[in-house]
């Protein structure tokens, strides 16, 4: 029979071995090919809205025959899934400790956005780099989206404990939404300001916060929402246009000829048929 020793340094000479010898152990996991599945199908319900919603509208610009905002959607979908697998083999713990630095850049970032931010439709979401010279043009907030839910992630899964407790878990969450918030609205961009409020509650919900809690910042955060909405005309425009039948009523569904075909469609009611149909809002 093998003799097994009891002996102290033996037995941490042991434990120091198996220390060094784990993390040569450590292999990728299999794949959540459930999960993969549901952003698929997520990905695809997401492109047959936007071509639903576009075609008409391309079509009438001659916008490559009316697939063009389908096309541009599929090319960032592939793009975006290729990412996507590309870092399911990367250890998001090296992210992770990027948190910090991530969270300053893009807060600078954004900050850029409202000084110098290029105006597109009355507000100020991107930041164009071409009059440089150099082809780049983006969006920070939509990093912002990817940044806030890595910081809250990495705070509360370090910081299970202080979850309960609202000066402690709750508020320093709430600083950086904020902050996010603040920007986000100078930057005249409401609904990512909505989408990214949703996101941190729902993280917050999952990171053990307490329900009392969350109500209660539901509560302040309504009327917030309120004056947000009411602060801005075109706010107010958006949140009130379909509030009745009467204001659904008024928009008016027409059809006008194709700027490549006005030519040769003619104005019979067998052409008119193959215009595409416009929404429009009278006044």
């Amino acid at each position: 029979m093998e003799h097994v020793s009891n002996s102290p340094a033996l037995n941490s000479r042991g434990k120091a071995q198996n220390a060094r010898v784990r993390p040569m152990q450590k292999r990728q996991g299999p794949l959540d090919f459930a999960l993969l599945i549901t952003v698929v199908i997520i990905c695809a319900f997401g492109l047959v809205m936007v071509f639903s919603a576009s075609y008409y509208y391309a079509q009438s610009r001659n916008m490559d025959n009316g697939f063009y905002y389908l096309k541009n959607q599929s090319m960032y979908f592939a793009i975006g899934f290729a990412l996507m697998l590309a870092l399911s083999f990367f250890d998001y713990h090296v992210i992770e400790k990027l948190k910090t630095p991530m969270l300053i850049l893009i807060i600078v970032l954004m900050l850029a956005v409202v000084i110098w931010g290029v105006e597109r439709n009355g507000a100020k979401r991107w930041l164009d780099f071409t009059r440089l010279g150099i082809p780049l043009s983006f969006q920070p907030s939509e990093m912002a989206k990817f940044v806030l839910v890595l910081y809250m992630a990495s705070f509360m899964s370090k910081r299970p404990q202080l979850m309960a407790s609202f000066s402690h878990g709750i508020v320093p969450m709430l600083i950086i939404m904020g902050v996010f918030g603040i920007l986000l609205l100078a930057q005249k961009n409401m609904s990512m300001m909505v989408i990214m409020v949703m996101t941190g509650a729902v993280m917050l919900f999952f990171g053990g916060a307490r329900m009392a809690h969350l109500v209660t910042l539901a509560g302040i955060a309504a009327p917030v929402m309120v004056i947000a909405v009411l602060s801005e005309e075109y706010r107010k425009a958006r949140m009130t246009m379909f509030s009745s039948g009467r204001n659904l009523a008024r928009w008016t569904i027409s059809r006008t000829p194709h700027p490549a075909r006005s030519e040769n469609a003619g104005s019979s009611p067998k052409a008119a048929k193959n215009w595409p149909m416009e929404l429009s809002w009278p006044g």
